[in-house]
C-alpha cells in the first residue's frame, strides 16, 4: 500500500519577509494633553468682538461724555439758586418803586414829589435793566448790579434819617441781601461760565 500523504509545507528559508509601508499614517489615539486656553498677554483680557447690527452691545450702551465741569450736560445750564434769588430781590425793590409812585399819586402829589421818588429809586431801575439779563450776561452786569445795590444802601439809611424809618429800612434790608446773594461763589461762577452757541436754544444768543 502506497503513502498518498504529501510532505508538509516548509517555508523557503531564502524568501524575504513582506515588507511595511514607511509612509503608511499611524492610527490616531487621543491626545495626550487637552487643548489649553490661548491666554492673553501681560494678563490682560482680550477685547470683545463689536456687537452686530440689530444685536445688543453685550456690556450695554456706552456711557455719555461727562459735562467738562462735572456731572452730564443734557442741555442749556441752569441758572444758580443765588442768582434767581438776586432777581427776586430786585424785583421786589422794583415793586416797592411802584407803590411809591401809586401812593404819591393817590395823595396828590405834584411833580416834585414824583421827582423826589424817581430819584431815590433811580438805582432801582437801573437794576431792575439789568437783572432781565442775568440769563445771559457776563460778569460786568454782576459787578455793575452790586456797586448800584452798595449805593442804594446808602440812599435809604439817608431815607431813614430824614424820617422814612420803615421805608428806608426795608430798602436798606433788600439791598444788603442783593449784595449778599451777588457776592456768592455760585453767582460768580454763572456770570463767568464759558458761552457758546451750542449753550442756549435756537434763537437766543449769549452776550
Amino acid at each position: 500500500m502506497s503513502n498518498d500523504q504529501s510532505p508538509p509545507h516548509q517555508p523557503n528559508p531564502y524568501q524575504q519577509p513582506p515588507q511595511q509601508n514607511p509612509y503608511a499614517t499611524a492610527p490616531q489615539g487621543p491626545a495626550p494633553y487637552p487643548a489649553q486656553p490661548q491666554a492673553s498677554y501681560a494678563g490682560q483680557p482680550q477685547a470683545p468682538h463689536p456687537a452686530q447690527p440689530g444685536q445688543p452691545h453685550p456690556y450695554g450702551a456706552p456711557a455719555p461724555y461727562p459735562y467738562p465741569y462735572g456731572g452730564y450736560q443734557a442741555g442749556p445750564p441752569q441758572m444758580p439758586g443765588s442768582v434767581k434769588a438776586a432777581r427776586v430781590l430786585v424785583f421786589v425793590l422794583a415793586g416797592f418803586f411802584v407803590l411809591a409812585l401809586v401812593a404819591v399819586a393817590a395823595l396828590g402829589g405834584g411833580p416834585e414829589e414824583f421827582g423826589a421818588v424817581f430819584g431815590y429809586n433811580l438805582m432801582v431801575i437801573t437794576l431792575f435793566i439789568l437783572a432781565l439779563r442775568f440769563t445771559t450776561a457776563g460778569n460786568g452786569v454782576r459787578v455793575a448790579a452790586i456797586v448800584l445795590a452798595s449805593v442804594h444802601i446808602l440812599l435809604a439809611l439817608g431815607s431813614m434819617a430824614n424820617g422814612n424809618g420803615l421805608g428806608g429800612l426795608i430798602a436798606a434790608g433788600l439791598a444788603i441781601a442783593l449784595v449778599a446773594v451777588l457776592s456768592q461763589s455760585s453767582a460768580g461762577h454763572w456770570f463767568k461760565r464759558p458761552r457758546t452757541a451750542e449753550q442756549f436754544p435756537q434763537g437766543y444768543a449769549a452776550s
